[in-house]
């Protein structure tokens, strides 16, 4: 029987998940997709060339972001992940006060394997290595691929009032948005 492209990601994402929470060679990102693709007979970014330290490895034939699935691979440049929170309080007696929070994670130069499709809100499920929060082991992870709209939501919950001090009931507006930018080049694995 024919080996098939599919095939050959089912073999990258399976090995790649026995390897959670494992070190593979050195730790790098790098090591572990190379580790995969060549433990499973597929073309390594060494075959695909060039390799250095800085380089935009090639993992096999481009594709669309929209377009991954389990086994695929990542490769990032200057990714960067914006979550921002704007929490507005309002009191009964119409006090306000707000904050905001913001959450940044970058991928300067990054490889990775999908572990997953992307979803409506660009969210993508990927196994990884040499990331936080837990360092040089394999590990599952989320990334965005776009921009996020503001998801808005309203609670009540009891909060320390900005004037008084005293905790009470204030109503909570809640907006998340969340932007990326910088590069994510998808590949499909080439069966060696």
């Amino acid at each position: 029987m024919e080996d098939t492209s599919a095939q050959l990601k089912n073999r990258i994402v399976v090995w790649v998940r026995v390897q959670i929470g494992k070190k593979i060679g050195d730790g790098e990102c790098w090591t572990l997709v190379e580790e995969a693709l060549s433990s499973n007979g597929g073309k390594t970014s060494s075959d695909l060339g060039p390799v250095s330290r800085n380089a935009n490895y090639i993992w096999g034939n481009k594709i669309a972001i929209d377009a991954v699935s389990a086994g695929d691979i990542l490769q990032f440049r200057n990714h960067k992940e914006t979550t921002t929170t704007l929490l507005e309080y309002t009191f009964k007696d119409e006090a306000t006060w707000s904050e905001t929070q913001t959450e940044i994670v970058e991928k300067p130069h990054h490889t990775a394997v999908v572990n997953g499709t992307v979803n409506a809100k660009g969210l993508l499920k990927t196994l990884d290595q040499n990331v936080k929060p837990l360092g040089k082991i394999v590990q599952n992870q989320e990334i965005y691929t776009k921009n996020v709209s503001a998801v808005v939501t309203n609670t009540t919950e009891s909060q320390k009032h900005p004037y008084n001090k005293k905790m009470e009931k204030a109503k909570v507006k809640k907006t998340v948005t969340i932007s990326v930018s910088g590069n994510i080049w998808a590949y499909r694995p080439i069966i060696k």
